[in-house]
């Protein structure tokens, strides 16, 4: 497509991978001049202020920032499609935009795309850590947020994103995974896990946590295993001689080959768990 249609794809690995969704290439040619050399942080804050604020510079654009997060909140605890929200100037500007829509016969509104939603829970989690991170508190910024499934799957792409970013700043979310006083509930832990197996960071994990990894008979590194077998592969088709596609999981991100060198190096963790690092071996091969 890029060569058919003269397209400058970006700079940023990432950011490329992103804009095949086609929602994504639509706000990435939308703002080109502004996007080619960004990375994934300031594209979403490009697509963010150009469609859901457009006047982030004025009181509109922040009143349309807090209705859009608002919306989103209630659609995640409540876990209903349609919201219940009181007309004003804002909603019905998000609405003549098309990114809220409204059902006369119900009289209820809802968010036109679930990009939309996922771009104001991150955006509600980015205000928090903001908020928090001078004097923070893993067990309250979690429980700011909250713990709706919506806000869980928020809270990862959030954290991936910030990894991706290399921001520093997160390194005092990332201390919850072998932080066991912090009263973090687990659910959050396997959410940073994930994140960390998925990203470019997992290599600088691997190197600064090992104590932590081998510790309670690597109690964590069984964990990031058992992760990495479930979100660290990619379903491809593979033409067999029948001519017919398969589709099998293929290993994906750098998580795999940290996971395997670190098996290599404390080949102990063979007798402890030999299914699960077996699994891991062979799906690596």
């Amino acid at each position: 497509i890029a060569e058919k249609y003269q397209i400058v794809l970006p700079r940023n690995q990432y950011l490329l991978d992103r804009i095949r969704n086609p929602f994504y290439l639509n706000e990435y040619l939308s703002q080109l001049k502004d996007n080619i050399d960004a990375t994934i942080s300031m594209f979403n804050q490009n697509v963010w202020n150009g469609r859901i604020c457009q006047y982030h510079k004025s009181a509109k654009g922040k009143k349309r920032e807090n209705c859009m997060m608002s919306l989103a909140k209630t659609r995640a605890t409540t876990q209903s499609f349609y919201i219940d929200y009181e007309s004003d100037e804002i909603i019905e500007s998000l609405v003549e935009d098309e990114i809220i829509g409204y059902d006369s016969q119900r009289a209820q509104y809802f968010i036109s795309h679930d990009i939309f939603e996922e771009l104001s829970l991150r955006r509600w989690i980015d205000i928090v850590f903001n908020r928090t991170k001078e004097d923070f508190e893993a067990s309250r910024f979690f429980s700011t947020i909250g713990d709706a499934l919506a806000l869980r799957r928020a809270f990862r792409l959030w954290l991936s994103d910030k990894l991706i970013a290399d921001d520093s700043e997160v390194r005092l979310i990332i201390s919850c995974v072998h932080n066991a006083n912090l009263s973090v509930p687990p659910f959050w832990v396997d959410e940073i896990i994930t994140a960390i197996i998925l990203s470019p960071y997992v290599s600088s994990f691997f190197e600064n946590n090992e104590e932590y990894l081998i510790k309670n008979g690597f109690e964590l590194f069984q964990q990031l295993l058992f992760f990495l077998n479930i979100s660290g592969v990619d379903y491809k088709p593979v033409s067999h001689k029948a001519a017919e596609s398969a589709p099998v999981m293929i290993p994906v991100g750098d998580g795999w080959r940290c996971a395997v060198n670190f098996i290599g190096d404390h080949k102990e963790i063979l007798q402890l768990n030999p299914d699960l690092c077996l699994d891991t071996l062979n799906k690596w091969t």
